[in-house]
């Protein structure tokens, strides 16, 4: 899971600090579309989520995800071709708050089976 967390992380940073051309010409390469949103989303949910069993219910999860999120943002204003973005951080933040629910929903029916 640790593995897995690290990758979603890596793919975080690598994807938000591409130049703007070297970001299309991959989506281009991919056939990815316009996927920018959709990957700050699912890759900070799945981020929290892989590492809630690997750590435990830690506070400083979720809080590490959307640093990085936001941090990345602000790079972006150094990068050629992007910018930072308060919608791509809401994003961020909202993959952040999917992956505490859908943890906190999966801890929550996984004590109820092992008492049940």
């Amino acid at each position: 899971m640790l593995v897995l967390f690290a990758a979603c992380l890596l793919m975080l940073v690598v994807g938000g600090l591409l130049p703007g051309s070297g970001r299309d010409a991959i989506k281009g390469w991919l056939s990815l579309g316009d996927m920018e949103s959709s990957a700050h989303f699912v890759l900070s949910g799945m981020a929290v989520l892989l590492a809630m069993p690997a750590f435990g219910w830690r506070w400083w999860i979720p809080l590490l995800v959307l640093a990085v999120g936001g941090f990345i943002e602000v790079l972006q204003y150094w990068v050629p071709g992007r910018s930072a973005s308060w919608p791509d951080f809401a994003i961020d933040g909202a993959g952040v708050l999917a992956g505490v629910l859908i943890a906190w929903a999966i801890n929550l029916f996984g004590k109820r089976e092992s008492d049940g």
